[in-house]
């Protein structure tokens, strides 16, 4: 590959990178997700230590110390050029985001095969946005989406093509980059350990090389690199997440379930979540790779096929050993309702085995480079018009993994913005302004990030506090459960005043408290 077409794969994944970031140049923060809604007021805390008092989860810095620290200190640092504008600075790590994420990819997909064409359609496919089980969205898109994962996501071809690339040390420099990309997203950096291992010894293993001592060498040297990069981690979990707390467990349990529902400590319950249609194609298409791999003994495909069934045992398995451990050891290690959820990481398994059908199909009829080139504009015209109204219902055209993939100021037709969304965005802008520093709302988790305001009883919040402060999670388990058991609201107000609330927020109407504003549904009542 030359230098021009490297050049065109950079200039295509810049424009599209500035393409989102002048998309989102106004946004607010209705337009980000409610995972960036929790983050971004970690930050605020660190900058302002004095604030968010009596706010549930950032009353005390010390229950959100473990929560991403490589991401949260990016976006700080982000922040001072936008002179503490978050959103912007969101934005600014948007682009940067983007950028490698569609470069590495394609690196990677070249790496594999060097069908440059097809690379950078397969690298274009895999920006488009799936929602495996348990919420945890996979691709690239808007301003929403630039979410620690995302970013993690974005580095997740460093390790593998080093490996491919490099010539020397490639074992030690993509262990300790498997490991240090951990980093920006725990979660899923332990899924791609698991990915990245599983490969690696089934590959050996299929060269008959793991009998060696050059294999055991290299195996040491890779866990031995791996652990020096995820070494911030676990210093930063074990000193901030205590697992020896003694605390009800029944009653621990039902909060958890009340948050985040039975599925995430169920793998029977999860597994189930499974049948959605983006398994079912690209699983189709894989199953079919296996008749199309001309890799030798069909080498490819089995090597891919073994990591996918690793990945899905060892993620189902978690929570039946955490629960014998904190059973055995009377302790209370929570880790399995996230590790769950790597599993996502078989849908890019998928993909990537999508991306080598594509490749023996093109093999074995001969279709040459011009043909290759005219799929790629081909894709990237429907991926423009996906949008219209008369692709909504088509499958993959109509769906986040065609529509979510360019820009909107790239497409012929984009949606008019949600009124409600606007009323809120109104809405806080006027909180921020209008009402005291210190003052307690009742409301929308954003009024933390759009108006630095304390928030409490909120379910968004009570999930930083499932690791970061198992005793507080369960306290705001039992407030909430005593505050739905009023009747009227009038005790409901009561109880919130205990709790030091100044303000609710909401759509409902409160006959008991003072209306001081309203936009469309948006109402903002003083108690």
């Amino acid at each position: 590959m030359n230098s021009k077409l490297l050049g065109f794969v950079f200039f295509l994944n810049l424009a599209i990178a500035l393409g989102f970031y002048y998309d989102d140049r106004n946004a607010n923060a209705t337009d980000i997700s409610s995972d960036l809604g929790n983050i971004i007021p970690v930050c605020m805390k660190l900058d302002n230590p004095s604030s968010f008092k009596n706010d549930l989860y950032l009353n005390d810095s010390k229950d959100v110390a473990y929560y991403t620290p490589f991401y949260v200190q990016s976006l700080r640092y982000l922040s001072k050029i936008t002179k503490g504008d978050y959103i912007e600075a969101l934005n600014i790590l948007g682009f940067i985001t983007h950028l490698s994420y569609g470069v590495l990819w394609f690196l990677l997909f070249y790496a594999l095969k060097n069908e440059y064409w097809l690379a950078i359609i397969s690298s274009l496919l895999i920006r488009g946005v799936v929602w495996p089980p348990g919420g945890e969205l996979l691709g690239i898109s808007e301003l929403w989406t630039i979410m620690p994962r995302t970013v993690f996501l974005a580095l997740v071809p460093l390790p593998f093509i080093s490996y491919v690339y490099l010539k020397k040390y490639k074992i030690m420099i993509s262990g300790f980059l498997l490991g240090f990309i951990l980093n920006f997203h725990p979660l899923s950096g332990i899924g791609i350990i698991v990915v990245y291992f599983s490969m690696f010894m089934l590959y050996n293993y299929y060269q008959k090389t793991v009998q060696n001592n050059l294999f055991v060498k290299n195996l040491i040297v890779l866990m031995l690199s791996c652990f020096v990069g995820l070494l911030p981690f676990l210093f930063t979990y074990f000193a901030a997440v205590k697992t020896d707390l003694h605390i009800d467990s029944t009653i621990y349990e039902l909060a958890l379930r009340s948050r985040i529902g039975s599925m995430f400590t169920d793998p029977l319950e999860f597994i189930t979540r499974w049948n959605r249609p983006p398994l079912i194609f690209f699983g189709t298409v894989f199953f079919i790779y296996y008749f199309f791999d001309t890799s030798f003994k069909k080498i490819n495909f089995k090597i891919l096929f073994f990591t996918v069934l690793i990945v899905f045992v060892s993620a189902n398995s978690f929570a039946y050993f955490e629960s014998l451990i904190n059973e055995l050891f009377d302790s209370n290690i929570r880790m399995s309702f996230q590790l769950i959820r790597y599993q996502k990481f078989i849908l890019i398994l998928f993909e990537t085995g999508f991306y080598l059908l594509l490749v023996e199909l093109f093999n074995k009829y001969l279709v040459g480079s011009l043909f290759k080139m005219i799929s790629f504009v081909g894709y990237t015209i429907v991926l423009i018009i996906s949008t219209l109204p008369i692709f909504k219902n088509i499958p993959f055209v109509g769906d986040d993994i065609s529509t979510k993939v360019l820009p909107r100021s790239f497409k012929i037709y984009n949606e008019k913005e949600d009124k409600r969304k606007t009323d809120l965005g109104l809405m806080l802008e006027y909180v921020k302004k209008n009402t005291e520093k210190d003052a307690v709302f009742y409301g929308p988790s954003l009024v933390r990030t759009a108006a630095n305001r304390a928030v409490v009883l909120d379910a968004k919040g009570a999930s930083m506090l499932i690791e970061g402060n198992p005793h507080k999670f369960v306290q705001w388990y039992i407030d909430l459960n005593e505050f739905n058991s009023f009747k009227n609201s009038f005790d409901k107000i009561n109880f919130l005043k205990k709790k030091k609330v100044n303000y609710i927020l909401g759509n409902t109407v409160w006959k008991d408290a003072i209306l001081i504003k309203k936009f469309g549904e948006m109402q903002l009542y003083k108690i």
